[in-house]
């Protein structure tokens, strides 16, 4: 039988460490480095024997535990902060004594938490999203009710619910081997819809009272109709012409890259330095692709009705990457490329990054990466190299434009899970060679007056942008050392990727000819192998309690 795991002085302030941060206040519990409870255990000479008995009586009577008065500004769920006195520190005591599972417990939704919702919360996300989610806000999200309720409820419980139920659609659509279904049909038989109290919820909005199912099969149209739209199995014109190994292998090191960073600062049960949040944005030039002979365009896109990938028709024989290098400096953005002649290995990322960064990817005081809440973004350049056998690609590594919409993670009552995907909309690469980076043009804050036409090689290339199908970008959001999220965008298209799926996925969007077909067949044991690297590196362990709570019916041959 597996015994419980003993607290310490350590374990709880690491603990503790991540609740802060997944409620916005990480920066100011590790302001002097080592953690409040840690500094304060330290105050108060008390060890991990000490804290053990301290345990004993938490779990019997909160109120005369010392524990709990570490910190008199201790965070609460906004639902909880109006608590006084004994409420109070039971709240906490719950939190504390459940310390072994803070960031992977599940809320359950209740008619209670929509019916709560009110007018000045709904206000409160338009403000927040127009605010540090411009790209996205800009596409309609104020009069949209039920998203709106939805990102109200989320915000309030601080729980990514409604990407969660996106992630889980879509991961139907790969497993289930159904990739017509739409939104709402899904949602009907879902796992997380079928108790008998999710159906009974009714969501009551200004004109009409809908079913939960229904209410959730709209949040998900609205997400990829407002924020992204999901990738198209069978409806693309097109495929991309570049070898799926590569693609994977490139991957796989920029994966380790991530996983690497984490593993040396947040996961050591000492550290002291601060890392989570960043973002990183691992882009991929692969060039003009092959239009599809296919005449099976009819998987449904209803849930999107998106117009962005419908929009002018572009030409694929056009160029829209154009001089990566010549962008980067005109736009003045510092980056750094690796030397000529060099080939992309397992230390390529790490080792820009160092040049990046400076002399140092630690700051002065030894508390903070030089990627806390930040992004970064890196350009791999494959348009000339990909049919060599031996290719040296080109690769940059930039920051993207300063500013709150594309470059600095929010954090405290801004800190939402969709500024993520907003940022990368905003710039994955500025515009060239004769215009500038325009960051309130870029997210819609104010129209695009440079040319009458704006989906043409020179503009500006998002994550929401087509690009005639020449950039595949990896997109990791790491919020926190255990979650390390990765989604795919490709042709304005997104899609959450989990490494056992990667396989299925990119071998339906990429060429279908011989080289590819050898590398995705059954019993591949070197793709089986870097399979099972992207998953050491690539971890969430609350969407891993997610799926084993509400599991997504159907399963991948390909690993």
């Amino acid at each position: 039988m597996a015994t419980e795991p003993t607290p310490t002085v350590d374990s709880i302030n690491a603990a503790l460490a991540k609740y802060y941060q997944l409620m916005g206040a990480g920066d100011r519990y590790n302001k002097d480095g080592d953690g409040l409870f840690k500094d304060w255990c330290e105050e108060n000479g008390m060890d991990d024997e000490q804290l053990q008995e301290e345990f004993e009586t938490l779990q019997q009577e909160s109120n005369d535990c010392l524990l709990l008065d570490f910190d008199d500004d201790f965070p609460l769920q906004p639902n909880q902060q109006h608590l006084q006195d004994d409420d109070r520190r039971a709240a906490i005591a719950k939190i504390m004594l459940n310390w072994e599972n803070i960031g992977q417990q599940l809320p359950t939704l209740t008619q209670k938490d929509f019916d709560s919702v009110t007018a000045d919360e709904m206000q409160q996300i338009i403000n927040v999203y127009k605010t540090v989610c411009p790209a996205i806000y800009n596409q309609g999200m104020k009069v949209d009710q039920s998203l709106l309720m939805m990102l109200a409820v989320q915000y309030r419980i601080k729980f990514e619910i409604l990407q969660y139920l996106v992630d889980s659609y879509n991961l139907y659509r790969i497993r289930g081997n159904n990739t017509n279904i739409t939104a709402v049909q899904w949602a009907k038989q879902s796992a997380h819809l079928s108790s008998k109290q999710s159906k009974k919820i009714k969501i009551k909005l200004t004109d009409k009272t809908v079913s939960y199912p229904d209410f959730v099969g709209s949040c998900i149209g609205s997400y990829m109709h407002r924020i992204a739209p999901k990738l198209m199995f069978n409806a693309n014109k097109i495929r991309i012409d570049d070898s799926v190994e590569r693609i994977m292998r490139y991957l796989a090191y920029a994966a380790s890259f991530v996983s690497n960073l984490v593993q040396t600062t947040e996961r050591s049960t000492d550290a002291r330095v601060a890392l989570c949040p960043f973002h990183v944005d691992f882009c991929i030039a692969v060039g003009k692709p092959e239009e599809s002979k296919d005449d099976d365009e009819d998987e449904n896109d209803d849930d999107s009705d998106e117009d962005d990938n419908k929009d002018d028709s572009p030409d694929y024989t056009q160029d829209f990457v154009g001089d990566i290098q010549a962008k980067l400096e005109q736009n003045e953005l510092r980056f750094v490329q690796l030397e000529e002649k060099e080939e992309i290995n397992q230390r390529t990322f790490g080792n820009l990054l160092e040049r990046l960064a400076g002399t140092n990817t630690i700051d002065k005081t030894n508390t903070k990466h030089f990627l806390h809440k930040r992004r970064l973004v890196s350009f791999i350049d494959r348009r000339k190299t990909k049919h060599q056998s031996d290719p040296k690609d080109p690769v940059f590594m930039f920051e993207p434009p300063r500013g709150p919409y594309t470059a600095d993670v929010p954090t405290g009552n801004d800190n939402v899970p969709e500024w993520y995907v907003s940022a990368s909309r905003s710039s994955l690469l500025p515009p060239g060679p004769d215009q500038k980076y325009d960051a309130e043009e870029a997210v819609g804050n104010k129209q695009n007056t440079s040319n009458d036409k704006v989906n043409q090689p020179g503009m500006n290339i998002g994550a929401s942008f087509h690009a005639a199908g020449q950039v595949l970008t990896f997109s990791f959001h790491i919020p926190a050392a255990d979650k390390v999220k990765l989604y795919l965008f490709w042709n304005g298209q997104m899609i959450r990727l989990l490494p056992e799926d990667i396989t299925s996925v990119l071998s339906q969007i990429f060429v279908d000819n011989q080289e590819n077909q050898k590398w995705t067949q059954d019993g591949n044991k070197e793709r089986e192998e870097l399979v099972e690297q992207l998953k050491r590196a690539i971890v969430d362990k609350q969407f891993e309690a997610w799926l084993q709570k509400y599991p997504v019916t159907g399963s991948n041959d390909k690993k």
